[in-house]
């Protein structure tokens, strides 16, 4: 028996959020973002950096400089980078992967994914 749904379902991993389409203004957040990647030259994944390290220039941005207040959680921050991906304004890649099971070959990212600008986006 199928039931048709008209729920959304989330695209495969590293296309980011399935909703970017619809965001019509970036907030604070999306712009911290990106700012700390512009500032430090993520152009390609050998430049990229993990989340905990965007997290880690973003706070310290926003506590030292008073980036306009409070300071992002990581969690937030990880759903913002989501959001700039389907945006098409920041890639995201994983390159190390570890054989879990070699009988029925599952693969695991053995990494974090790498953050940095997509290339439409560094012009800007």
């Amino acid at each position: 028996m199928n039931i048709p749904c008209d729920t959304p379902r989330h695209g495969p991993r590293g296309s980011g959020a399935h909703y970017a389409d619809r965001i019509k203004k970036l907030n604070r957040t999306h712009n911290l973002a990106l700012l700390v990647l512009r500032a430090r030259g993520a152009v390609s994944y050998e430049k990229g950096l993990g989340l905990s390290e965007i997290w880690r220039q973003a706070r310290e941005m926003c506590l030292t400089m008073k980036y306009a207040g409070k300071v992002p959680t990581k969690q937030g921050l990880s759903g913002r980078l989501s959001e700039l991906q389907g945006l098409g304004m920041v890639r995201s890649e994983n390159n190390q992967v570890r054989l879990v099971d070699r009988d029925s070959h599952q693969f695991r990212y053995e990494k974090q994914p790498r953050w940095f600008l997509a290339t439409s986006s560094s012009a800007g």
